[in-house]
């Protein structure tokens, strides 16, 4: 038996109270609008090609599910501060293993990119020992002169050529704005994932 349009909306407004209430008017505010103006033959043979009003809310609650709703996994605030820390001063506060204990870190970190962690590898190693350079340079150097045959001793600084000391003051703060890079990184990132869920950042 072939339902009347007003039966089948009836029908098919029972079966879409399973599904939220935006979906299911919007369902039902669609086909009544295909529907809209066709006479009798016309209506009955737009049903068919619909289908039962079971199925047609079915195939409305899989598209639902399969729609990509969930924000990919990321870090937890204090995960990204602890890594970007480890990188910063790991090295001093535990000679060698605390910047490693970093880098293990940003490397399995869910948020960052492979281009920010390979910029957090690189670009922090040098800096504590290029800041303990610059603490003891100029460094004092001792020497002794013969002059007529009396010796004479003399201490003076060594002196650093400018573009030396800029170089090396570079890779001392490296460390510092890979640092302040990656929170803000990490922050940008985590927020553009919860505003693009389908999207890779």
């Amino acid at each position: 038996m072939t339902l009347t349009k007003d039966d089948y909306l009836a029908a098919l407004r029972a079966e879409a109270r399973s599904l939220p209430a935006e979906v299911a008017g919007d369902l039902i505010e669609g086909i009544t609008e295909e529907l809209r103006g066709l006479d009798d033959h016309e209506t009955a043979d737009r049903l068919r090609e619909l289908g039962d009003p079971a199925s047609v809310v079915g195939a409305a609650r899989a598209e639902l599910g399969a729609a990509p709703s969930a924000t990919p996994a990321q870090d937890a605030t204090w995960y990204t501060v602890v890594t970007a820390f480890l990188l910063l001063v790991g090295g001093i506060i535990v000679p060698v293993v605390g910047w490693i204990a970093g880098v293990v870190l940003l490397w399995l970190s869910k948020t960052w990119t492979l281009r920010d962690k390979v910029i957090g590898s690189v670009a922090t190693p040098f800096g504590p020992v290029a800041l303990g350079w610059l603490l003891v340079t100029p460094a004092s150097i001792s020497g002794t002169t013969e002059v007529d045959g009396v010796i004479t001793s003399s201490t003076y600084e060594q002196l650093v050529p400018i573009p030396i000391i800029i170089l090396v003051s570079i890779i001392a703060v490296l460390p510092l704005i890979t640092f302040v890079y990656l929170l803000i990184r990490a922050n940008w990132l985590k927020r553009r994932a919860e505003v693009s869920p389908s999207t890779a950042p």
